[in-house]
């Protein structure tokens, strides 16, 4: 038997998005969204796979990184329950991701941003 599948697709000139539930190799259900209602349902998604035992892939696959977009937005704000800062970054499909690290973690990042790539040293491909 086939497993079950989620897949989603543009509707509506761009305007809506189509949820496709598949069971068995056959649609089981539909649902078209507007942009607000499927962010809010990627934002559940998100929180659920979060509270999963399953860990996330050990590293980024290939698809994760040719989906990245090439127009980051991102802003750092401080944490008011505690010593670390929250930076953020905003991706068109995603919505806006989090991450809460302390200084050393911020001062790391940093370093590893400004770093060389390695086609960018000597030598390099």
């Amino acid at each position: 038997m086939e497993a079950d599948r989620i897949r989603a697709q543009l509707q509506g000139g761009g305007m809506m998005a189509r949820i496709v539930v598949e069971r068995g190799g056959e649609v089981a259900a539909t649902l078209d969204v507007d942009p607000a209602t499927l962010e809010e349902a990627v934002e559940s998604l998100a929180r659920v796979r979060a509270l999963m035992p399953e860990p996330i892939r050990e590293e980024v696959g290939e698809a994760s990184r040719l989906a990245a977009p090439h127009d980051c937005r991102w802003e750092v704000h401080e944490n008011k329950m505690g010593p670390l800062r929250i930076l953020s970054f905003g991706h068109p499909g995603f919505g806006w991701v989090s991450f809460a690290m302390s200084d050393g973690d911020a001062a790391a990042l940093a370093e590893a941003l400004v770093k060389p790539l390695p086609h960018e040293l000597p030598g390099g491909g």
